[in-house]
């Protein structure tokens, strides 16, 4: 993503699903406690190894099920290492909301950049 001074930035996209594929069958199985614990580890450890990049993530309302999964994660994401900041964003996308998120290092010399280029970008998706 572009920022205001002409730097390009990598943002990295986290995504997952519950059954391999995109499907938008009502969701009937059970919590699984794993499933938070190794989405936290790769954050936790892409973090570590990866300070100076930000992840992104959208929990898209097709199924109608997006709020419950912001939620859901917002709840997971207090087992993100301190140093973490998760920035939230609420954009209305083909009639239902599209909640979106980034995630960087607060000490990222560039956060501010990112943060302002992630904005912009959610921006030109509503307008689009």
């Amino acid at each position: 993503m572009p920022d205001d001074e002409g730097n390009n930035h990598i943002i990295y996209n986290l995504g997952f699903s519950r059954d391999g594929g995109h499907s938008c069958i009502p969701f009937s199985s059970k919590y699984d406690e794993g499933v938070r614990d190794t989405i936290m580890s790769v954050i936790n450890d892409f973090f570590e190894k990866n300070d100076h990049k930000a992840i992104i993530y959208f929990c898209f309302g097709d199924d109608g099920y997006s709020r419950h999964r912001k939620i859901v994660f917002n709840q997971w994401s207090k087992d993100l290492n301190n140093d973490i900041e998760k920035h939230d964003k609420i954009i209305p996308y083909e009639g239902t909301p599209l909640f979106s998120s980034l995630m960087i290092v607060s000490s990222n010399p560039l956060k501010n950049l990112i943060l302002n280029s992630f904005n912009k970008f959610l921006q030109e998706i509503y307008n689009s």
